[in-house]
């Protein structure tokens, strides 16, 4: 009963905090623009240490071993050039609150609609992966039905985000992002003190020249494409383009990418540690989905280990108000009401956050995958955007012939799904083949994209 009323009492404080002192006053897609360096960090530390970072990584490392790594590990090197390159294109024209608006003024009126569909519809899976951790992460800790814990987190997200737009997922976020922080390297202390040095010498990277027993090695094509697709959703990711534009300036939006590069660097290592961990101490029944809540529970006694999972639930929380957000914002602005004034649109957008909220519960019951659901998403999105995004890093992108661009996005965006449906990829792993669908995409925009550039004469 008491644990039941920790739990509760977690999830209510961070709507208390993100309802705090009337954020709905405020401008409700970008918070007014007034973010600072720590905010930038805090909210972009928060939006990738998610369910799908914290519980999916220490799963995917507990079961493939260190190539798991590469997972954020790719996420901090997209961060890192986020910060030194592109936030400063994202910030070219101040005016646009969406990705697809920024993609849309290049690329013109359908690359802005293609894309904004994308988003809208592969952002359902991303959020539900968010609800299927916090789902079983209180159906193991409480024996409540998978179903409740869902709805729960669920609920509190769409309230506190419905109402308070971008100002109350700033401030939730940076709470957030420190709470699981402390988190995971309290984890780390206690599995420093506990275990006898030649368990964790086993544990380590290979990389330092250890031996260690890893089942699975990455081929340089499943690198590449691992690399090229999750680290591309960090560069220009939809959520990253917004929290790169709620910065007072280019100065604050590229100091908070760099910190928050900086710290998931080694949240990565941290992760993908505790599940090689896992994977080392041959208990085959700790490999998967409970892999942190078991090694949790070796670690701390009763109390403590409780604590520690339920502080852990915030990183269930953090990613998914900021996906829920930008998906209400792409489908209100991009595709529904384009021309509604902006006080309509907020309106709007706030019941498309509820909306949105019940649709990704829906498939989280229906579909409990993390790491399954978050990798199809970005599959989609790395094959038919990623590439035109990257080349807005330049100026002549805008001078490509456009119909080539949309050819490439559709043609690019559909692949992977041709691709998994036919299982045209053989890897050892369902995400590997998921990356290596999102990179055959990505080849074939790329090629169209090309000729949009050795056509461009015909612009005029």
């Amino acid at each position: 009963m008491v644990y039941n009323a920790l739990a509760v009492a977690l999830v209510a404080a961070f709507v208390i905090m993100g309802l705090w002192r009337k954020p709905w006053k405020m401008e409700f897609f970008l918070a007014n623009r007034q973010a600072g360096a720590g905010q930038v960090a805090g909210s972009i530390l928060a939006t990738c240490l998610g369910g799908s970072a914290v519980f999916g990584i220490v799963e995917k490392a507990s079961q493939i071993g260190w190539p798991a790594f590469w997972w954020l590990g790719s996420g901090s090197l997209g961060l890192l050039l986020l910060a030194l390159t592109w936030a400063k294109a994202m910030r070219r024209q101040p005016a646009n609150i969406t990705l697809p608006q920024w993609l849309g003024s290049e690329y013109g009126l359908p690359a802005r609609w293609l894309s904004a569909m994308l988003i809208t519809v592969m952002w359902i899976g991303v959020i539900s992966a968010q609800w299927v951790a916090a789902g079983a992460l209180l159906s193991s800790l409480l024996g409540w039905p998978f179903a409740w814990g869902v709805a729960l987190t669920a609920g509190a997200v769409v309230i506190y985000t419905g109402l308070g737009g971008q100002a109350s997922v700033l401030r939730t976020d940076l709470a957030q992002a420190l709470v699981i922080v402390a988190a995971l390297f309290l984890v780390l202390l206690s599995l420093v003190w506990q275990t006898p040095t030649e368990e964790l010498r086993a544990s380590l990277p290979p990389w330092l020249g250890i031996e260690t027993a890893v089942p699975v090695s990455l081929s340089w094509t499943e690198w590449l494409a691992l690399t090229t697709v999750v680290g591309g959703m960090y560069l220009v990711g939809p959520d990253l383009y917004s929290r790169v534009m709620t910065g007072r300036n280019l100065r604050a939006a590229r100091s908070g990418a760099l910190t928050a590069a900086a710290v998931l660097l080694l949240c990565a290592l941290l992760l993908t540690l505790l599940g090689v961990f896992v994977l080392q101490t041959g208990v085959v029944e700790a490999r998967g989905a409970q892999a942190l809540p078991w090694l949790i529970e070796r670690l701390l006694p009763a109390v403590p280990a409780f604590l520690v999972q339920i502080f852990l639930l915030a990183a269930l929380l953090s990613s998914a108000d900021t996906c829920l957000l930008t998906a209400a914002s792409v489908l209100e602005l991009d595709l529904l009401g384009r021309k509604r004034p902006a006080r309509a649109a907020a309106a709007r957008a706030r019941l498309l956050v509820v909306a949105i909220g019940i649709l990704s519960a829906t498939v989280a019951i229906a579909s409990p995958r993390i790491i399954g659901n978050i990798m199809m998403a970005y599959a989609f999105y790395a094959g038919g955007l990623l590439v035109p995004l990257l080349l807005l890093r330049f100026s002549w992108a805008g001078r490509l012939v456009r119909k080539w661009v949309w050819v490439g996005m559709t043609g690019g965006g559909l692949l992977p799904l041709i691709a998994l449906l036919a299982d045209w990829f053989d890897a050892p792993d369902f995400m590997l083949r998921q990356a290596l669908a999102g990179m055959s995409g990505m080849v074939v925009c790329a090629l169209f994209c090309i000729l949009a550039w050795l056509t461009r004469h015909r612009v005029k």
